[in-house]
Protein backbone atom coordinates (compact mmCIF):
# COMPACT_ATOMS: atom_id res chain seq x y z
CA UNK A 1 0.00 0.00 0.00
CA UNK A 2 1.18 3.61 -0.44
CA UNK A 3 3.31 3.36 -3.92
CA UNK A 4 1.01 0.78 -6.10
CA UNK A 5 -1.24 2.62 -8.78
CA UNK A 6 -3.29 -0.70 -9.30
CA UNK A 7 -4.91 -3.55 -7.25
CA UNK A 8 -5.87 -7.19 -8.19
CA UNK A 9 -8.75 -8.34 -6.91
CA UNK A 10 -8.86 -12.28 -6.74
CA UNK A 11 -12.37 -12.28 -6.30
CA UNK A 12 -13.27 -10.22 -9.70
CA UNK A 13 -11.42 -12.98 -11.42
CA UNK A 14 -12.97 -15.00 -14.30
CA UNK A 15 -13.55 -18.75 -13.52
CA UNK A 16 -11.32 -20.96 -15.33
CA UNK A 17 -13.67 -22.31 -17.70
CA UNK A 18 -14.57 -18.87 -18.64
CA UNK A 19 -11.11 -18.15 -19.41
CA UNK A 20 -10.16 -21.32 -21.31
CA UNK A 21 -12.81 -20.33 -23.32
CA UNK A 22 -10.59 -16.98 -23.61
CA UNK A 23 -7.74 -18.27 -25.00
CA UNK A 24 -5.49 -19.20 -21.31
CA UNK A 25 -3.80 -22.18 -22.30
CA UNK A 26 -0.65 -23.47 -21.16
CA UNK A 27 2.23 -23.44 -23.52
CA UNK A 28 5.26 -23.81 -21.67
CA UNK A 29 8.02 -26.03 -22.85
CA UNK A 30 11.47 -27.18 -21.10
CA UNK A 31 9.77 -26.30 -17.60
CA UNK A 32 10.47 -28.05 -13.84
CA UNK A 33 6.75 -28.77 -12.50
CA UNK A 34 6.29 -28.42 -8.43
CA UNK A 35 3.62 -28.99 -6.06
CA UNK A 36 2.53 -27.71 -2.77
CA UNK A 37 0.24 -30.35 -1.16
CA UNK A 38 -2.19 -29.39 1.55
CA UNK A 39 -4.02 -32.57 0.92
CA UNK A 40 -2.95 -34.12 4.21
CA UNK A 41 -5.36 -30.76 6.08
CA UNK A 42 -6.24 -28.97 3.33
CA UNK A 43 -5.75 -25.73 1.70
CA UNK A 44 -7.41 -23.20 3.36
CA UNK A 45 -9.85 -20.90 1.05
CA UNK A 46 -7.49 -17.47 -0.26
CA UNK A 47 -4.60 -19.04 0.11
CA UNK A 48 -3.71 -19.29 -3.66
CA UNK A 49 -4.99 -15.72 -4.11
CA UNK A 50 -2.90 -14.85 -1.94
CA UNK A 51 -0.06 -16.45 -3.39
CA UNK A 52 -0.60 -15.18 -6.97
CA UNK A 53 -1.35 -11.53 -5.49
CA UNK A 54 2.80 -11.93 -3.69
CA UNK A 55 3.87 -13.41 -7.29
CA UNK A 56 2.27 -10.45 -9.41
CA UNK A 57 3.89 -7.60 -7.07
CA UNK A 58 7.17 -9.10 -6.89
CA UNK A 59 6.93 -9.60 -10.42
CA UNK A 60 5.68 -5.96 -10.86
CA UNK A 61 9.29 -4.87 -9.41
CA UNK A 62 10.59 -6.22 -11.86
CA UNK A 63 11.50 -3.69 -14.74
CA UNK A 64 11.17 -5.87 -18.09
CA UNK A 65 8.30 -8.13 -17.47
CA UNK A 66 4.83 -9.28 -19.34
CA UNK A 67 1.22 -8.79 -17.67
CA UNK A 68 0.31 -11.75 -16.00
CA UNK A 69 -2.95 -13.79 -17.72
CA UNK A 70 -5.14 -15.07 -14.53
CA UNK A 71 -8.41 -16.67 -13.42
CA UNK A 72 -9.78 -18.01 -10.06
CA UNK A 73 -8.09 -21.09 -10.34
CA UNK A 74 -5.17 -20.40 -13.03
CA UNK A 75 -2.23 -18.01 -13.18
CA UNK A 76 0.89 -17.09 -15.57
CA UNK A 77 3.04 -14.56 -14.09
CA UNK A 78 6.16 -13.19 -15.34
CA UNK A 79 9.77 -12.61 -12.88
CA UNK A 80 11.47 -10.47 -15.88
CA UNK A 81 11.27 -11.39 -19.26
CA UNK A 82 12.46 -14.58 -19.62
CA UNK A 83 10.99 -16.50 -16.42
CA UNK A 84 7.32 -17.96 -16.51
CA UNK A 85 5.55 -19.23 -13.70
CA UNK A 86 2.01 -21.20 -14.30
CA UNK A 87 0.03 -22.20 -11.11
CA UNK A 88 -3.16 -24.14 -10.99
CA UNK A 89 -4.86 -24.77 -8.23
CA UNK A 90 -6.40 -28.19 -7.88
CA UNK A 91 -8.46 -28.95 -4.50
CA UNK A 92 -6.11 -29.06 -1.99
CA UNK A 93 -2.78 -28.84 -4.25
CA UNK A 94 -1.05 -25.44 -5.76
CA UNK A 95 0.85 -27.15 -9.04
CA UNK A 96 3.36 -24.99 -10.36
CA UNK A 97 5.74 -24.85 -13.62
CA UNK A 98 8.62 -22.65 -14.44
CA UNK A 99 10.22 -22.10 -17.21
CA UNK A 100 13.26 -21.99 -18.22
CA UNK A 101 13.74 -25.09 -16.17
CA UNK A 102 17.21 -23.28 -14.88
CA UNK A 103 15.24 -20.35 -13.15
CA UNK A 104 13.90 -23.42 -11.11
CA UNK A 105 15.21 -23.45 -7.91
CA UNK A 106 15.31 -19.78 -7.70
CA UNK A 107 11.33 -19.36 -8.41
CA UNK A 108 11.25 -22.26 -5.85
CA UNK A 109 12.85 -20.15 -3.08
CA UNK A 110 10.74 -17.12 -3.79
CA UNK A 111 7.48 -19.37 -3.97
CA UNK A 112 7.92 -21.09 -0.68
CA UNK A 113 9.10 -17.70 0.84
CA UNK A 114 5.97 -16.34 0.10
CA UNK A 115 4.26 -19.16 1.71
CA UNK A 116 5.91 -19.53 4.84
CA UNK A 117 4.94 -15.42 4.67
CA UNK A 118 1.53 -16.04 4.01
CA UNK A 119 1.39 -18.96 6.79
CA UNK A 120 3.08 -16.45 9.49
CA UNK A 121 1.37 -13.24 8.99
CA UNK A 122 -2.25 -14.86 7.96
CA UNK A 123 -2.51 -18.32 9.82
CA UNK A 124 -0.44 -18.15 12.54
CA UNK A 125 1.73 -21.04 11.47
CA UNK A 126 -0.99 -23.93 11.47
CA UNK A 127 -0.60 -24.78 7.62
CA UNK A 128 0.89 -27.61 6.82
CA UNK A 129 2.11 -28.87 3.68
CA UNK A 130 4.55 -31.11 1.83
CA UNK A 131 6.48 -29.88 -1.21
CA UNK A 132 6.91 -32.45 -3.98
CA UNK A 133 9.17 -31.72 -6.87
CA UNK A 134 8.84 -33.58 -10.50
CA UNK A 135 11.68 -36.07 -11.79
CA UNK A 136 11.60 -38.49 -14.41
CA UNK A 137 9.57 -40.92 -12.34
CA UNK A 138 6.91 -38.69 -11.15
CA UNK A 139 6.64 -36.04 -8.13
CA UNK A 140 9.53 -36.59 -5.07
CA UNK A 141 9.14 -35.03 -2.06
CA UNK A 142 11.57 -32.05 -1.53
CA UNK A 143 14.05 -34.45 1.31
CA UNK A 144 14.50 -37.16 -0.99
CA UNK A 145 14.80 -34.59 -4.59
CA UNK A 146 17.93 -32.94 -2.18
CA UNK A 147 19.12 -35.71 -0.90
CA UNK A 148 19.60 -37.10 -4.71
CA UNK A 149 20.24 -33.38 -5.90
CA UNK A 150 17.75 -33.71 -8.38
CA UNK A 151 18.08 -31.39 -11.52
CA UNK A 152 16.71 -28.82 -12.18
CA UNK A 153 15.79 -28.16 -8.12
CA UNK A 154 19.27 -28.46 -7.12
CA UNK A 155 21.95 -27.63 -6.30
CA UNK A 156 21.01 -24.38 -4.82
CA UNK A 157 22.38 -21.82 -7.15
CA UNK A 158 23.79 -18.41 -5.98
CA UNK A 159 20.86 -16.69 -7.30
CA UNK A 160 19.00 -18.04 -4.06
CA UNK A 161 21.08 -16.73 -1.35
CA UNK A 162 19.27 -13.83 0.08
CA UNK A 163 15.74 -13.88 -0.23
CA UNK A 164 14.11 -13.79 2.90
CA UNK A 165 10.38 -13.86 4.37
CA UNK A 166 10.88 -10.09 4.66
CA UNK A 167 11.15 -9.47 1.05
CA UNK A 168 7.36 -10.14 0.50
CA UNK A 169 4.38 -8.34 1.04
CA UNK A 170 1.18 -9.84 1.70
Amino acid sequence: FGEERLYLIPSMLKSSTQARRGGHTSLLQNKADCLFDFSETFCPYGLFERLICLCVAHSGRMRTTKAPKLTNSLATVYFGQDTVLQFEHVYDQIFVSVQPSRKANWCLKIMHSMIHKINEEFLKKKLSWKLKLRGSNGYVSYELAMKREMKPWFPISEEMTGITLSNFHP
